[in-house]
């Protein structure tokens, strides 16, 4: 601004437009300019959801082998327990 120095001027308040100066600006940004922006937020995204995937499949995969080992476990221990258990009929063994 081309104002007079606060110190310089009686009368601080008194404004000119002669001596005054404005600006005014506008600033806005179009949905063209944040494509780029907008396809890297899509990419990461996609990219959280097949790791995220991966993880549960893995997480159920691990599920699914302790059950089928403790189920094999189960069925071996009762296969050698009735085996224990039986009795010869008639002699025979």
């Amino acid at each position: 601004m081309r104002t007079p120095p606060l110190e310089a001027n009686r009368k601080p308040f008194k404004f000119r437009s002669r001596q005054s100066e404005f600006r005014v600006g506008l600033g806005f940004t179009t949905p063209l300019d944040r494509r780029a922006q907008r396809n890297n937020f899509r990419a990461s995204q996609i990219a959280y959801q097949q790791a995220r995937r991966g993880y549960m499949a893995a997480e159920d995969q691990i599920k699914l082998d302790v059950r089928q080992a403790f189920q094999g476990r189960r069925s071996s221990r009762s296969s050698t327990a009735l085996e224990g258990h039986r009795t010869p009929r008639n002699g025979r063994t």
